[in-house]
């Protein structure tokens, strides 16, 4: 068979408890893969995480059929994508099978080692200007601290010490606690930010925001800017970039680098 499949996913869950906070996901879901997800919940595994498996359960329920693992690694091996996708879906389907006793045989798919090309800072400052108000806040402050997504999307009030100008992240992937300086810019901004909102200690500081939500907003104004300047191919911070935190990660580290 020949498949060019995009490769576009969504993760989605039997029951649907309303107290689990990271069961914000669309209706329509298979009740089987919903229990893999709640067993991952159970192992403290982050939401992010479980985000990101959900969405490739979706994307392979989607076109194969779950129970038989030889058609989920045929439709893999056949897929038109990065072996670095190829190797995310075969994780997922792997904690599905383990949690249904189904026996295979994981294929190995090795992600290529490449590099990021790191963009100017002034490219990044002109998507900043193109942004609203608080899409222009968050991309500062991914800028200026180098906060994953997942990590920004965190964030509560009480992480910042404005009076310091610094950030004190929940971190993704078990990272080491840190600290993180600001300039006084996005400190002014955040401030007044939290007194327009009328934000307490425990409030989010972005409510409604996740990473996804923050990647679909990025990509926007990324492709806006793009097709503005007639451009398609400078250097903008990718999606995937913005996603995983790393071309503004990478951004930062060379910024500190140079001070």
């Amino acid at each position: 068979m020949n498949l060019s499949v995009t490769a576009k996913g969504g993760l989605q869950p039997t029951h649907r408890p309303k107290d689990h906070a990271f069961f914000r996901i669309p209706q329509k879901t298979d009740p089987k893969t919903l229990n893999v997800l709640i067993q991952m919940k159970k192992n403290n595994k982050s939401d992010y995480t479980i985000n990101f498996r959900r969405k490739a359960l979706v994307f392979l329920s989607k076109h194969t059929t779950l129970s038989e693992p030889e058609a989920v690694k045929m439709l893999i091996a056949e897929l038109k994508s990065s072996d670095g996708y190829k190797r995310n879906l075969c994780i997922a389907y792997n904690k599905y099978a383990k949690f249904y006793g189904i026996n295979w045989n994981m294929p190995k798919y090795r992600e290529p080692a490449k590099n990021i090309a790191v963009p100017t800072k002034e490219k990044i400052q002109m998507l900043i200007a193109d942004a609203g108000e608080l899409l222009s806040i968050k991309l500062t402050l991914s800028m200026e601290t180098g906060l994953r997504s997942v990590e920004l999307a965190r964030l509560q009030v009480r992480d910042l010490d404005l009076e310091h100008r610094t950030v004190n992240p929940t971190t993704a992937k078990r990272g080491n606690p840190r600290t993180i300086p600001m300039s006084q810019a996005p400190t002014q901004r955040l401030h007044e930010h939290m007194m327009r909102e009328s934000l307490t200690p425990n409030d989010l500081l972005f409510s409604g925001t996740d990473s996804d939500h923050y990647g679909k907003q990025y990509r926007q104004i990324r492709n806006k800017l793009a097709d503005k300047l007639k451009d398609p191919r400078a250097p903008y911070p990718s999606s995937y970039g913005l996603g995983k935190g790393r071309t503004f990660r990478r951004t930062h580290v060379c910024a500190c680098s140079a001070r």
